[in-house]
């Protein structure tokens, strides 16, 4: 069944990937309500093709604080500029439609509008050593959290070493994976042997991602505190 599924997602991924990727969008946004005081959450949009659009990294607790749909598992531009959420089958979950003023807002079917604007870069430049370091998620099909870990790094940040922090889920359960490195846009995770396991396209500011043992998958940084 894996080839077959790896086989489905690809042909639904392949109308995105023929599309030239829109690198301006890629990076940090943050989403929230329009009102002062309401909940605020920081996700990932990526430029990497994801299925019927480029992938999406959501923190769990996005799905939660703000009532998203769990089904979100990429997004899309229309034609009219606007941001478009988007389940597996391409259907439609939010659309964020662009304002005078900056940024989008969203009018869900049920409950509140919600703002998306670009996330600021902070102050403090962070070392790669220091954009490496620390709690990281790997996700599945939708957002879902399938295994978290933590890493350490080396001065440079192109290497270092994992730590599971609970049981895993697949495609990561039963793989023992001790050791990662960085080459370019890429990360490659090792095991004890030092052998490889999977390799994921992406940086460290907007994560990571791609297929291993048949499934898509996400990796990015937990934000701090989480």
């Amino acid at each position: 069944m894996r080839p077959l599924l790896a086989g489905l997602f690809a042909a639904l991924a392949l109308p995105a990937a023929a599309l030239e990727a829109p690198r301006d969008y890629a990076g940090r946004w943050t989403l929230s309500g329009v009102s002062e005081g309401d909940e605020v959450c920081t996700l990932t949009l990526t430029d990497q093709g994801a299925i019927g659009g480029w992938g999406i990294a959501i923190p769990r607790d996005c799905f939660d604080r703000l009532g998203l749909s769990e089904d979100i598992a990429a997004w899309t531009l229309t034609p009219g500029g606007a941001i478009s959420f988007i389940d597996p089958l391409r259907k439609e979950k939010l659309r964020f439609e662009p304002t005078a003023i900056g940024g989008y807002v969203a009018e869900p079917d049920a409950g509140p509008p919600l703002a998306l604007d670009r996330a600021g870069q902070g102050d403090v430049e962070l070392t790669d050593q220091q954009r490496m370091t620390g709690r990281w998620t790997f996700t599945g099909l939708g957002g879902a959290p399938t295994c978290t870990v933590v890493l350490t790094a080396a001065p440079d940040g192109l290497s270092g070493a994992l730590r599971r922090t609970d049981a895993c889920r697949p495609p990561w359960s039963g793989i023992a994976i001790t050791r990662w490195r960085r080459y370019d846009d890429r990360i490659i995770f090792l095991d004890r042997l030092s052998q490889r396991v999977a390799a994921l396209s992406g940086n460290p500011v907007e994560g990571f991602s791609g297929n291993a043992r048949g499934a898509l998958v996400g990796f990015s940084r937990q934000p701090d505190g989480q």
